[in-house]
């Protein structure tokens, strides 16, 4: 009788590395993030939660921008927000305030290159 092996995923941590990624019209650029978990779907859940603050994302930089962002979300809550280099300058705390508003969907620590306002180039 031969020995019984059972294969179960486990995703201890999760690295990404992603150039670009859109969704619902939100776009963000070089996207990193280490992760507790998460999976190779962590990316898009990622994305699909910012992106439902874009109306407010958008309202910051009406004529387009972009921000870098690096954050934290630990145990369902934000634990570290930074930004910087924003274009326009100023906009940081429309930002902030907006992306409060997202609801944290993974643990982990990322960073991100988040386009504002109507489509535009890096």
């Amino acid at each position: 009788m031969w020995p019984l092996l059972v294969l179960a995923p486990v995703f201890a941590s999760t690295h990404l590395e992603i150039q670009g990624l859109e969704a619902n019209g939100l776009h963000m650029d070089s996207l990193r993030c280490e992760l507790e978990g998460g999976g190779g779907l962590a990316a898009l859940t990622i994305i699909a939660a910012v992106a439902a603050e874009k109306p407010g994302l958008d309202a910051c930089a009406p004529t387009g921008g972009s921000i870098k962002v690096n954050w934290s979300w630990k145990a369902g809550a934000w634990a570290n927000l930074n930004l910087s280099e924003a274009k326009p300058k100023g906009v940081e705390t429309c930002v902030e305030a907006a992306l409060r508003k997202v609801v944290p969907v993974v643990e982990g620590t990322c960073s991100a290159v988040v386009r504002l306002g109507p489509p535009t180039k890096p």
